[in-house]
């Protein structure tokens, strides 16, 4: 099972303190989203098609990248 909202590729970045090595600061939460990695690379591959039509569209791109997305992760729950 998937959340869409997860990070796609979590990590953990810590700094800590150069003297005693205690640490300063820890962000557990950056980068893209599943949702936003798929939508990424659905798109690269829109974009790679090269048959003529409204589909190259940056508004028509961006809704079908959203839609293969969402059926991505739809499936994934599954």
């Amino acid at each position: 099972m998937t959340n869409g909202n997860d990070l796609a590729f979590p990590a953990t970045a810590v700094e800590t303190d150069p003297i005693d090595g205690s640490t300063i600061n820890k962000i557990d939460s950056f980068g893209l989203t599943k949702r936003e990695y798929f939508a990424a690379m659905a798109m690269q591959g829109l974009c790679a098609n090269s048959i003529p039509g409204n589909h190259h569209k940056p508004e028509t791109l961006c809704k079908d990248a959203v839609e293969y997305t969402n059926a991505l992760i739809k499936e994934l729950d599954k």
